[in-house]
């Protein structure tokens, strides 16, 4: 039934699962027809429900899609569209309809998808303003608050978790966009036999699964209409990407838990049947038959409460957005499948990553209580993310398999101070560093080491840093942009292989140097004489960088390291008329430049 036909006063019901599989009618009975509320020619019917518990709980979250049948003025009952907008903190179990011939017009069938003009460009990429977003701390989505209260919007879809402790449901960008609803669940582990039977039809519940197999991470919502093969759902968008690639199924709800703010349906997928193509405003649509492939993961964990270990195995779902974020709840789920971390705790864990593409990717490192969630986080998601969402190709893993060992213990220590033997040197003597670090629990211990200076310093102050990791891949962004620079997706690799290098239990020590160096696209043109430089630093191709100068030097450590200490010294080819060295202003490193960045700060680009 077309919109125009409907009328505020008439009657009919609507269909959707409230527990298990079995459909269910609740009465409804228009109360106005809302021109243009969501657009321009988007229409919405407002209704009014009775039955089901609904004047208990008002729009439920899940419900999303259910189908809307009203009897026309010669008593058919004809559908007029989905269950699918409401309001938050609702007292009555209003809501709103999307018309059913909006829907109908998303294609259900595969489409080809143009390359876009960012996939299709070959300029130099920067991976800088990325690995920043993956280090920052997650922040509330601001779409809820903006929309406000009283407006009437898209029921927000439960994304249902099952076998992940409530403390690993954390922000994430991909998640708190202001369309889902994280939620802790269970499996349908208890689904009757007859459950199996269940299929995609109108009112059916419907599942998109991002991760399947010991962890379920599901997003839940009810079918409107199936033609044939083709499916139509939701009545609004899942993640409004337009063309995808997403498996879907059916799902099973365990219960409806009626919220004061939004009450929600909790459930989870029983099986894969298909595949979502579009993903529109009004609706998702798709075809039932086979489902896209998905990429296996393998994890096993070992922890001081059980005596074997225990292998997880999964099933991403490969999306831009969804594949990271779901291997790494997947993996905490597997951490903490049988209980949760100690108070006090060090995890060694090892990966490798193989993509789609011929490369793979191993890395190995060390973490523990005390040190920032941030850091493994960016750590193991990292390269993924960049082989996914660099614009050259987008990569996906094939397979990944892994490693942690879980030990109630903090095996780290912490930056105390740093010293040298003496505060002046001549170009290319030996510095003598003492680095002073606590162990966690245990009384400051002091190591040396040695840095030799470059025979061409100038003279001058020379800042030295003693850093860990975390620090230190800061630096680098400003230090040796260079590095983060990528001209074809074998640049991504080489960039994602020279991070996962960088390791907790490594120290590094960085000199800082007068002046700045050159580079060309990775490649570093080192110390230039001035004409030259400026001929460079001129050019005005995106590739050329001009950056601060800079001498790294690693060593391997025994214990994670957390912390850095900064120091200065002066180089000076006659000491006795060595000019005395400056104290250094708040914020500003020896020799005047301003502090690098942490990973959690957007880079500055350096200056000439």
């Amino acid at each position: 039934m077309r919109v125009s036909e409907v009328k505020p006063g008439m009657t009919g019901y609507g269909v959707s699962v409230f527990h298990g599989t079995k459909l269910e009618r609740f009465d409804v009975q228009v109360v106005s027809i809302l021109r243009n509320q969501m657009g321009p020619n988007q229409d919405i019917v407002l209704i009014r429900c009775k039955g089901q518990g609904l004047e208990h709980s008002g729009a439920v979250a899940g419900m999303s899609g259910s189908p809307i049948y009203i009897k026309d003025a010669q008593g058919r009952e004809r559908m007029i569209g989905a269950f699918a907008l409401g309001w938050e903190f609702a007292k009555d179990p209003i809501a709103g309809v999307r018309p059913i011939e909006e829907m109908l017009r998303v294609p259900s069938e595969a489409r080809a998808v143009p390359a876009s003009a960012k996939a299709a460009a070959r300029t130099t990429w920067d991976a800088r303003p990325l690995l920043t977003r993956l280090s920052a701390t997650p922040q509330p989505s601001p779409l809820r608050a903006t929309v406000g209260l009283n407006a009437l919007k898209p029921l927000a879809l439960p994304i249902s978790a099952s076998g992940v402790d409530a403390l690993f449901l954390t922000r994430s960008p991909a998640l708190d966009n202001g369309r889902f609803m994280l939620l802790q669940a269970g499996s349908a582990g208890d689904a009757p036999a007859d459950a199996g039977d269940a299929k995609l039809e109108p009112g059916a519940a419907i599942g998109v699964p991002i991760v399947s197999g010991d962890f379920q991470l599901s997003a839940i919502g009810t079918v409107t209409e199936v033609i044939g093969d083709r499916v139509f759902a939701f009545g609004h968008e899942f993640n409004s990407e337009g063309s995808v690639n997403l498996p879907m199924g059916v799902g099973y709800i365990h219960s409806v838990i009626a919220n004061t703010s939004m009450s929600f349906k909790l459930g989870t997928v029983l099986r894969t049947d298909g595949t979502v193509h579009s993903d529109e405003s009004v609706a998702i649509a798709g075809t039932i038959g086979k489902s896209p492939a998905t990429i296996p993961v393998e994890i096993t964990v070992r922890t001081p409460q059980r005596q074997q270990s225990q292998v997880y195995r999964f099933q991403l779902t490969r999306h831009r957005n969804f594949t990271p974020v779901g291997m790494m709840m997947a993996i905490s789920a597997a951490v903490t499948g049988h209980s949760r971390l100690p108070e006090d705790y060090s995890i060694a864990y090892g990966l490798k990553m193989e993509f789609d593409n011929g490369q793979s990717v191993e890395m190995k490192n060390r973490t523990t209580s005390m040190m920032h969630a941030a850091e493994i986080i960016r750590d193991i998601q990292m390269p993924v993310q960049l082989a996914i969402e660099n614009p050259f190709n987008e990569t996906y893993p094939t397979r990944i398999t892994g490693s942690f060992d879980v030990a109630a213990e903090v095996d780290a220590a912490v930056i105390r101070s740093a010293t040298s033997d003496k505060s002046i040197y001549k170009p290319g003597e030996t510095v003598r560093l003492f680095l002073t670090t606590r162990p966690w629990r245990g009384e400051d211990q002091t190591a040396g080491f040695e840095l030799k200076l470059p025979a061409d310093l100038p003279d001058g102050p020379v800042a030295i840093t003693l850093s860990d990791a975390q620090r230190f891949v800061g630096e680098e962004m400003r230090y040796a942009p260079f590095k983060f620079q990528a001209d074809k997706i074998e640049d991504v690799f080489a960039l994602v292989r020279s991070m996962t290098g960088d390791r907790s239990d490594q120290l590094y020590i960085r000199l800082t140097t007068p002046g700045e160096g050159v580079a060309v696209g990775r490649s570093s043109l080192g110390k230039l004489p001035t004409g030259k430089r400026s001929i460079f630093t001129h050019d005005p191709r995106p590739d050329v960088i001009a950056f601060p100068r800079s001498i790294v030097q690693k060593q391997e450590l025994k214990t994670p390291l957390m912390g850095s200490a900064d120091l200065q010294i002066t180089v000076a080819r006659d000491p006795h008329r060595a000019p005395k060295a400056a104290p250094i202003p708040p914020g500003m490193t020896p020799g005047g430049a301003p502090t690098p960045p942490s990973p959690g700060a957007e880079p500055t680009a350096p200056t000439d």
